[in-house]
């Protein structure tokens, strides 16, 4: 572990003030963010801290505020096509629909929770929040009714096939639902997921917010390898397991969403171990304390 220089510490502070992070906010002896990411840079040495800091830059944090404002710009981007050609609207979490009761505990089933509890026939009258597979069945028919199967991350895409393809099986009154009757809509995604989706099931996933890979993407192809090479470093001191490596299925996502960090973002952001605290977190796993 070594120690932030001052011009370390100065690029920090600048880049706190840039994305509008809190500094010195902490609840009770809680560390701050800021706190939090200084003690994760103290591992490095000044080229990784370096690449983190600029990385940051482009670091997305979706909170409260804006969460269900993201959504509807999401919802919104269906387009006209969507609202006029379909009588019926149905809205889905993104998970299996063969469970019971959506888990308020996971995003999607959290966001709609949310949207069902929230004022939307301004958007349309059509829609019909729901997450019975019962009534999808009794009352979903592919010529007049399309199914929008919501969360607020794609990421690699597996999850969303996965559950797409749940869906496709699911027997209705007129056969099956079709994939050309089924869209994903999620506040962000990752170029990679929407893509991943696109091919595989010819489903279209609409968000609000789409990101390149963090690092591979950059047009300058020779500092892109220079970066990854120093992130591979990064994630050797941090011990990161290959299927995490450069976020999951290498996603090379830089988003959180609420408090929660999705897998797909860089592991320098989010693994945290009983002696290693991560900016942020995907679960608070350990009580941390400044005093």
């Amino acid at each position: 572990m070594s120690l932030i220089s001052p011009n370390i510490l100065l690029k920090i502070e600048e880049l706190f003030i840039y994305k509008k992070w809190d500094i010195n906010t902490r609840i009770a002896s809680t560390p701050s963010l800021f706190f939090r990411f200084c003690e994760r840079l103290k591992l490095l040495n000044v080229e990784q801290q370096l690449l983190v800091i600029e990385l940051s830059y482009k670091y997305t944090r979706i909170e409260l505020g804006n969460y269900l404002e993201r959504f509807y710009d999401s919802l919104i981007s269906l387009g006209d096509n969507v609202y006029n050609d379909f009588d019926k609207i149905f809205v889905y979490p993104l998970l299996n629909p063969h469970k019971a009761t959506p888990s308020k505990t996971k995003s999607a089933g959290f966001l709609h929770y949310m949207f069902e509890s929230d004022d939307y026939t301004w958007l349309s009258e059509k829609f019909i929040p729901n997450s019975s597979l019962k009534y999808l069945q009794q009352n979903f028919d592919n010529k007049d009714s399309i199914l929008i199967l919501i969360d607020d991350y794609v990421g690699s895409g597996g999850t969303a096939i996965e559950i797409c393809n749940e869906y496709i099986n699911v027997e209705i009154k007129s056969g099956k639902i079709s994939p050309n009757n089924i869209k994903v809509v999620s506040i962000a995604s990752s170029l990679q997921g929407t893509n991943t989706v696109k091919a595989s099931l010819g489903i279209d996933v609409i968000s609000a917010l789409t990101f390149d890979k963090g690092i591979s993407d950059d047009s300058n192809k020779e500092k892109a390898l220079s970066r990854k090479q120093t992130m591979e470093s990064i994630e050797s001191i941090l011990d990161v397991t290959p299927n995490f490596k450069f976020g999951y299925n290498q996603t090379e996502a830089l988003i959180t969403m609420l408090h929660k960090t999705p897998n797909n973002t860089f592991p320098v952001y989010w693994l945290e171990t009983r002696y290693k605290m991560a900016p942020f977190p995907r679960k608070k796993n350990y009580k941390w304390t400044t005093q």
